[in-house]
């Protein structure tokens, strides 16, 4: 793609952030519904690990993305003069109330059987 999408979205706000966010539609409900409204592919480059997969790039396969994976993109961003800023940022992120790990939602495929 030679341009960027944009698209805007009821849940993206600058109450809480920048106002601008990257949507990933394999990965969450309102990701997932903007990016059938813009024609975006369902991709959902992370394994059941958290880790990145071949599909995400080789540079990036294997690693987690919550951490070195989250580095790498940053570096490749800024090599492909890509990248404005980066700051972190604390922002409101699910965690798994048993384990108190991060959660990744993630677009996989699912079947369900009927009992009655």
């Amino acid at each position: 793609r030679k341009s960027p999408v944009l698209a805007g979205g009821d849940y993206i706000t600058t109450e809480s952030g920048t106002g601008l966010v990257h949507t990933a539609p394999g990965h969450g409900q309102e990701d997932y519904l903007t990016g059938l409204k813009a024609g975006l592919d369902l991709l959902s480059p992370v394994d059941d690990a958290g880790r990145f997969t071949v599909d995400a790039g080789e540079r990036f396969a294997g690693l987690n993305v919550l951490k070195e994976g989250n580095e790498e993109v940053v570096a490749a961003l800024q090599e492909n003069g890509a990248l404005l800023r980066a700051e972190d940022y604390g922002h409101k992120y699910p965690y798994d109330w048993r384990t108190k790990k991060p959660t990744i939602f993630r677009a996989t495929d699912q079947w369900f059987a009927s009992v009655e």
